[in-house]
C-alpha cells in the first residue's frame, strides 16, 4: 500500500519496506502507527456527524484485533506488530460493520486499519505490549471517544476546518498519552538495566527493547501525522463521500 489505490483513500501508510537498523525501524513502525491512528479517528468523527455512531451510542469497548493484513515467521523470529492499540466496539458492533450499509467501500478501508500489521521481530510486540499496558490503550481510547463527540456536535455540517480542528484535538489526546506511555516503558527498562544486574540474555533483550521504545518516543517527538491532514485534498473529498449519507 505504498501508493494510494484509489483517490478517497486520503493517507497512506506510508514505504512498506522494512528498514533494517532497530531504532530506524523502531521510527517506522511509529510513524505507521501513528497515520493509521489519525485516519481512524478521522472516519470515526466523520461517522459520528453523519450519525452512522448514533448520538445514543454510548460505552465504548476496546478489544484486542481480530484481523491482520500479514504474518510472522518463525525462522527469521518475527510476528506482526499491529499499528493500532485496540479494536473499538460500539453497541456490539465494530466501526467498519456500521458502514457496511450507508458507505459499504469506506467499511473495507476502515476494517484495513485496524488490520494494519507490520512485520517485525518479536521484540516489538514485547515493546507494544508494554506501552499498551501502560497507557497506550486507554489514549487511543479518550482519543476516539473525543473524535466521535465532537462529531455529533457538528449536527451533520461537515467543513474542513472544524473537522481537521476536531480531529487533531482527539490525536493530541492520544499523543500526550502514548508519550506519558513510552516514558514509564523506557523508566521501566532502564530500572531493570540497572539493578540488580539481569541475566546476560536478559539484559540484551531488554537493551534493544529500550532502543526500540526509545525509537518510539522520538517519532512521536516529531510526529508530522495529524500536519498531513490539514495538507492533503482528500479530506475534503473524503468529507464530500460522508456528505452522501
Amino acid at each position: 500500500m505504498a501508493e494510494r489505490q484509489q483517490a478517497d483513500y486520503w493517507i497512506d501508510f506510508g514505504d512498506e519496506g522494512t528498514p533494517r537498523a532497530i531504532r530506524d525501524s523502531a521510527r517506522w513502525h511509529e510513524g505507521r502507527r501513528q497515520r493509521v491512528v489519525a485516519s481512524i479517528l478521522i472516519e470515526l468523527h466523520l461517522m459520528a456527524a453523519t450519525e452512522i455512531i448514533p448520538k445514543t451510542a454510548r460505552g465504548f469497548t476496546m478489544i484486542k484485533a481480530r484481523s491482520q493484513d500479514a504474518f510472522g515467521s518463525t525462522e527469521n523470529q518475527t510476528e506482526p506488530a499491529h499499528c493500532v492499540p485496540r479494536q473499538l466496539v460500539i453497541r456490539a458492533r465494530e466501526p467498519h460493520d456500521l458502514l457496511r450499509k450507508p458507505l459499504p467501500d469506506r467499511a473495507d478501508f476502515v476494517c484495513g486499519y485496524f488490520a494494519k500489521t507490520d512485520t517485525l521481530p518479536i521484540d516489538f510486540n514485547e515493546c507494544d505490549s508494554r506501552c499498551e499496558r501502560l497507557g497506550l490503550v486507554e489514549g487511543f481510547r479518550i482519543a476516539c471517544v473525543s473524535a466521535i463527540a465532537t462529531g455529533h456536535l457538528t449536527d451533520g455540517e461537515l467543513k474542513f476546518t472544524k473537522v481537521s480542528v476536531d480531529v487533531k484535538n482527539a490525536f493530541d489526546l492520544y499523543k500526550s498519552a502514548a508519550k506519558d506511555s513510552f516514558q514509564s516503558s523506557i523508566t521501566r527498562l532502564e530500572k531493570k538495566l540497572t539493578f540488580p544486574k539481569p541475566l546476560p540474555e536478559n539484559e540484551r533483550r531488554w537493551k534493544k527493547q529500550l532502543l526500540i521504545t526509545q525509537g518510539y518516543a522520538h517519532e512521536l517527538r516529531y510526529s508530522s501525522a495529524m500536519r498531513t491532514i490539514s495538507e492533503l485534498d482528500e479530506i475534503e473529498h473524503l468529507i464530500k463521500v460522508y456528505e452522501k449519507v
